[in-house]
């Protein structure tokens, strides 16, 4: 018979709250309403491949495990989206297991991978390697410690760049090329660990400015006064009513949508600003 002491244990191991998995395809609800997906799924490499055509079966220093994309190190192969893509905005986490850390981020990258790379690499993060992009930089006191989750924002449309970095822009760069090329990570000798890839492709219409929201994509009809926010609000281009409310902090920010001239409303979902100073002309990355 088990000893009193036992059951207890096993008794309050199942009275333990569940450890969360991560999940591939967890999106928030603004992420939903501006048309993200998933381009990790959280359970296998489905719509990605490995550079060389080298066969998964062969690869060894990739793997997924609790919703993870886990780099063990090795310089290749690379990791490469199935297909090409070309306006964009991706967000994704990542994180350095050891302080020395070392990878990479590819867009527009040809089929192998190599060209327009933003480093991953400990103290050198957010450089552009392997292409011209004038007004990008490093931005290493923008990263988390090793061991850190780091969340990564890049839209890319037309051939502008603009880059965030665990909420803060970080910098925007002119002169991107090709059109059109490949997303990836890279395999640099390094163990790093990736989630929650999420994107959006972006309709160019000619039109790009600093946030990968076209001109005239908003009517703006109230804003932040005195470095005070003040429920704010505006029309989309197909007619939805955006509405920002908040602290006199900036911190805190909800945004609310109504896609029925305001009649119902979506429940309020976190925002966050781009300026300090206001409320953006431009409602970031909701253009959808």
């Amino acid at each position: 018979m088990p000893s009193k002491s036992l059951v207890t244990a096993v008794v309050c191991l199942l009275c333990l709250p569940a450890i969360p998995v991560a999940r591939g395809d967890d999106l928030s609800d603004e992420e939903k309403q501006a048309g993200f997906a998933p381009l990790f799924n959280g359970r296998d490499f489905s719509g990605w491949r490995f550079t060389g055509d080298q066969p998964p079966e062969e690869v060894t220093n990739w793997k997924v495990a609790d919703g993870v994309i886990q780099l063990s190190g090795g310089s290749k192969p690379h990791l490469a989206t199935e297909r090409e893509y070309g306006d964009f905005e991706m967000r994704f986490e990542w994180r350095g297991l050891k302080p020395k850390y070392n990878s990479g981020f590819f867009i527009r990258s040809g089929k192998n991978l190599g060209s327009n790379q933003l480093n991953l690499a400990h103290g050198s993060e957010g450089a552009f390697l392997g292409g011209s992009l004038d007004g990008a930089k490093t931005v290493g006191d923008l990263q988390k410690p090793a061991s850190e989750w780091n969340e990564w924002r890049v839209v890319v449309q037309g051939e502008k760049v603009a880059f965030w970095c665990n909420g803060k822009p970080a910098w925007e760069g002119t002169g991107l090329k090709p059109q059109n090329g490949f997303i990836g990570l890279q395999a640099e000798g390094a163990a790093l660990e990736f989630r929650r890839l999420r994107i959006r492709e972006v309709k160019n219409d000619g039109k790009e400015t600093r946030s990968g929201v076209a001109d005239g994509q908003f009517v703006r009809i109230a804003s932040g006064v005195s470095g005070h926010i003040h429920p704010a609000a505006c029309v989309t281009k197909r007619g939805d009513i955006l509405v920002i409310f908040g602290q006199s902090d900036m911190k805190d920010l909800r945004l609310g949508r109504s896609t029925d001239g305001g009649k119902t409303w979506i429940p309020p979902v976190a925002f966050q600003l781009f300026s300090s100073r206001g409320v953006s002309p431009y409602l970031d990355a909701l253009s959808q």
